[in-house]
Order: C-alpha cells, then sequence, then structure tokens
C-alpha cells in the first residue's frame, strides 16, 4: 500500500473502525476502533493512487468501477464513517496542494470575460442553431 494513502488514512480517519486491504493483501486498520467495523479491499494499485491524488472522486468511481469493494459493512457505513470523520483530522500536504491545484485549474477553465461570453451568446442567436426558438 502506497505510504501516501497510509498518511490520508492515518490523518483523516480518526473515530470509527476502518480496515483497508490492498492489492497486495496488505491489511491496514484506522480509527479508535469504535463503531461497526468497515473492511474495504482495494482491487488494483491504480485505485490506491486516485484516491491519494482526488479522494472525493475516486471514492465513487472506484465502488462504480469494482475497484473499491465493501467486504464487511454497507456502503452507508463506510459512508457514514467518511462523513464523520470529515474536518476531524488534517489531510496530508499533497492532499491540500492537489486540492488547490484542481481549484485553480477549475477557475481558469470556467474564465468567461465578456468577449467570450458575447461569442456564446452569438453562436445561439440564430433560430437553426437555437434548439429553443428553431423553426417548428
Amino acid at each position: 500500500m502506497p505510504k501516501a494513502l497510509r498518511i490520508l488514512f492515518d490523518r483523516v480517519v480518526t473515530r470509527g473502525h476502518l480496515t483497508i486491504t490492498d492489492h497486495t493483501g496488505t491489511v491496514m486498520r484506522f480509527g479508535d476502533g469504535t463503531g461497526p467495523l468497515v473492511h474495504i479491499r482495494l482491487a488494483d494499485r491504480a485505485s490506491a493512487r486516485q484516491i491519494v491524488i482526488d479522494p472525493h472522486l475516486a471514492f465513487g468511481e472506484g465502488y462504480m468501477n469494482g475497484q473499491i469493494v465493501v467486504e464487511a459493512g454497507t456502503l452507508y457505513d463506510l459512508l457514514d464513517l467518511l462523513a464523520r470523520n470529515i474536518g476531524a483530522g488534517h489531510p496530508p500536504a499533497i492532499s491540500s496542494a492537489l486540492d488547490r491545484l484542481r481549484y485553480a485549474a477549475r477557475r481558469i477553465s470556467q474564465f468567461n470575460p465578456r468577449g467570450r461570453s458575447e461569442r456564446n451568446v452569438a453562436h445561439l442567436s440564430t433560430p437553426e442553431q437555437n434548439c429553443i426558438g428553431g423553426p417548428e
């Protein structure tokens, strides 16, 4: 299991009982052991890397793709455990830095100055191109 993943969960999961088995069979335990056991298995190395890079997105995508499998407990138990711990711990510096980088990239890609906005509106101004006001 990547060291960054261990650091991430050590800092974030301080309450509850989370066990993670990685693709090599390494078992790690996080939290204070209270509450129901939630045990997840990471099917491949890529899923662990994605969790470190973008945990908010990686959990949902990994679960849907079968890369993150809930072995004990339910998906609801996992989400509840993570939700109870959000804000309680401190994410590693790399996670915080990646969050800031994603935020900056999103702001740049969504930048919409007046000129671009006018071109976007002009593009939809003819009835043939405008699906709302097009010919009937």
